[in-house]
């Protein structure tokens, strides 16, 4: 019986770390639950091979352009152009979108998230980069430990970052091209359409919403949740349209009724 759970902590591990993330580091003390780690050299499959063999110069594809990024989007990782081709979820891979990310499990760390989409309307590519740093935060309460029964704690926004890229260069979009939705917003929907507040009213809740990159169309949407809504359903906050030049919001059937559009931040530049 003490063997068994001797060796119970070190099945756990390596259950918990037996997929494609060994080929990329080794746990060096795997029985512990802290453990340091190491990367290992990372050997390509013959399909991610003939996929970094797809690069164009100049760049047009997603993966082009995901191939040029600078290494701060990389910082937790051991980073090399091979490692990064090992990284893409190639179910995701298109010409204009594409979705990596890296989990060391255990230890959780290594951990970084991107997402690219290409909007091809006007002069010339638009290249939207959503990233695990992204995040702002659009309202918090002073102190946490002082909240009231059922307040509401923190709203925070993921946002991409839109970029051109000239003469081998990365030239940063104004954030205006994309409208940002106001803590006034969020609470109006939140109380009024949603009424998450009304679901456990003595626990601390807490608002986390994203603007997400849609892998085709010229759409996106801003979902999300607080922490006691449904799990199981889809809450759409706002949407906007890019138009060839900029996103604009998209009114839906609540708002063309006579509601405002989303409110747009004008600090943001």
């Amino acid at each position: 019986m003490k063997l068994v759970l001797s060796i119970l902590p070190l099945l756990m591990t390596l259950t918990a770390f037996c997929d494609d993330r060994v080929r990329h580091v080794k746990l060096l003390s795997p029985v512990e639950e802290a453990s340091d780690y190491e990367w290992r050299p990372v050997k390509l499959t013959e399909a991610e091979s003939k996929l970094l063999k797809q690069r164009s110069s100049p760049p047009r594809s997603a993966l082009d352009f995901y191939l040029l990024l600078s290494r701060s989007y990389f910082e937790n990782v051991d980073d090399s152009l091979e490692r990064r081709i090992a990284f893409i979820d190639r179910e995701t891979l298109t010409p204009t979108y594409l979705h990596a990310e890296f989990t060391i499990p255990v230890v959780d760390a290594g951990a970084f998230s991107i997402s690219i989409r290409i909007f091809e309307k006007g002069e010339e590519p638009l290249i939207a980069i959503c990233h695990r740093s992204g995040r702002e935060s659009l309202y918090e309460i002073e102190n946490e430990r002082k909240a009231k029964p059922g307040e509401l704690i923190r709203i925070t926004v993921g946002r991409p970052e839109f970029w051109r890229y000239r003469k081998e260069k990365w030239i940063p979009e104004k954030a205006t091209i994309l409208p940002s939705i106001t803590k006034e917003f969020v609470l109006d929907r939140y109380r009024k359409k949603y009424k998450g507040h009304l679901n456990y009213p003595t626990q601390k809740k807490y608002i986390w919403l994203n603007y997400d990159l849609p892998p085709s169309g010229e759409l996106i949407q801003v979902t999300g949740k607080e922490n006691f809504m449904s799990p199981d359903k889809k809450y759409v906050w706002a949407e906007f349209t890019f138009d060839g030049d900029r996103f604009a919001p998209t009114p839906n059937s609540e708002e063309s009724a006579g509601k405002p559009a989303p409110a747009v931040d004008s600090k943001s530049e």
